[in-house]
Order: structure tokens, then sequence, then C-alpha cells
């Protein structure tokens, strides 16, 4: 089994610049392919937008479910 810390970056630990630059174009709703542990996700709902994450791994889906 994978370790669940390969599938997300803590919470504490900020997001790289582009990545926030990225977060924040998004609007309207937002399908979040291959979301791994959900993290961009979980920033995204934060800011209020109406986002979908999936992914094929039953591992990260269980850590999004979780988080």
């Amino acid at each position: 089994m994978t370790p669940v810390a390969a599938y997300y970056r803590p919470d504490h630990e900020p997001l790289p610049r582009l990545e926030q630059e990225a977060l924040a174009a998004c609007r309207g709703r937002v399908l979040d392919a291959g979301a791994g542990g959900g993290r961009h996700s979980l920033e995204l709902q934060r800011a209020g937008v109406e986002v979908h994450a999936v992914d094929c791994n039953r591992e990260p889906v269980a850590v999004m479910r979780e988080r």
C-alpha cells in the first residue's frame, strides 16, 4: 500500500506560488481530474468554488473522503 503522505501535501505546508496562481484563476464549476488527496479541491472549496474531485486510484480517493 502506498503511504498516505504520497497523495497529499499537508494543509500547514503552503502551496507553491504557481499552484496558488492557478487556483486563484478558477471560476465557475471545476473538475479536479487526478485529484490525488484533494488538496487543490479543498483550497477551491474554501474559496467558495464548486469543485468535483476524481481520481482513478482508490487510495487517494479514500484520503479525499476522509478530508
